[in-house]
């Protein structure tokens, strides 16, 4: 197995540019053939690449839905559609919220012309800042298919990430799990 020597993201073989930073593959490789004997905290096991501190337990990560407006199918297959032909012109995007047993954190990557990253935002969600923490659901195509967006909003701005295959009650324990986080903090 290889993993970056950048970020510690996991790379197929032959990669040319790891996926998780965009950091070119010349000479910045570990091998390994199991993921325990290289993980630093974290490593290895979260998809954003984000370390966690050591005794941080992992609550859940969620990956931002960047492209489909729904989880409804027919939006989603439109968002894979607009995914591909960005991922042909060489741009790419991925978001995520890393929600711990002590914090929170929002992750954004960007990449132009397949290698290039444009910029890594990693932001942490101050307790003093939220106002308030819940979740929408929104009806898509009529009443088929509802969107489960989480959110929260602070004194400057408001966010939400769209929660991928969501029911009520997977929306419901996302935004505890935020409020938890939150509280512990």
């Amino acid at each position: 197995m290889i993993f970056c020597g950048n970020c510690g993201g996991k790379i197929e073989e032959g990669a040319r540019f790891c996926d998780n930073c965009g950091n070119p593959m010349t000479g910045n490789v570990t091998r390994n053939t199991s993921v325990e004997s290289y993980q630093r905290p974290g490593v290895g096991s979260l998809a954003s690449g984000f370390i966690l501190e050591e005794k941080e337990k992992l609550v859940m990560e969620i990956e931002a839905e960047l492209w489909a407006s729904s989880s409804n199918p027919i939006a989603r297959f439109v968002g894979k559609i607009q995914r591909i032909i960005a991922s042909i012109l060489g741009f790419k995007q991925k978001g995520y919220w890393v929600i711990t047993d002590k914090r929170v954190i929002e992750i954004s990557t960007q990449v132009v012309c397949w290698c290039v990253t444009l910029g890594r935002h990693i932001k942490y969600v101050l307790p003093s800042s939220v106002k308030e923490i819940g979740y929408t659901r929104e009806p898509t195509f009529g009443c088929f298919c509802p969107a489960y967006n989480l959110y929260y909003e602070s004194f400057t701005q408001k966010s939400s990430i769209l929660l991928k295959d969501a029911d009520e009650y997977g929306a419901l324990r996302a935004a505890n799990a935020f409020y938890n986080a939150i509280s512990a903090g």
